[in-house]
């Protein structure tokens, strides 16, 4: 390994080097460093380690979640209108034509 480099970032080589890979062995600055299980990883290294998921194997429960939610959202809110319609339609039909306005109801 150069030395010459040893103090300067691997992928940055105007910036200084803050960590060093275990894994690899280079020198990293800040942003190209993160920690994982207690060790400075960089992201090539930890993209190794990491466990891969396949395109449609673990999400499924996470979309039937989402899926349940948006449900009962919409149970909720039709709930609601349906209440809202039910006391609309509850109000006498004098008051709709306007009638009750007219009348000396609040004099007797």
């Amino acid at each position: 390994m150069d030395t010459a480099f040893s103090n300067h970032c691997y992928n940055h080589r105007s910036r200084q080097a803050v960590a060093r890979c275990p894994e690899c062995g280079n020198f990293y600055c800040r942003e190209c460093v993160t920690e994982h299980d207690e060790r400075m990883l960089c992201s090539n290294c930890l993209a190794k380690i990491s466990p891969k998921r396949s395109a449609g194997s673990g999400n499924w429960l996470a979309y039937a979640v989402v899926f349940l939610q948006g449900c009962s959202g919409w149970l909720v809110l039709s709930y609601t209108f349906y209440l809202i319609a039910r006391a609309l339609l509850a109000i006498p039909d004098d008051f709709h034509e306007g009638t009750i306005w007219r009348q000396t109801w609040w004099n007797r």
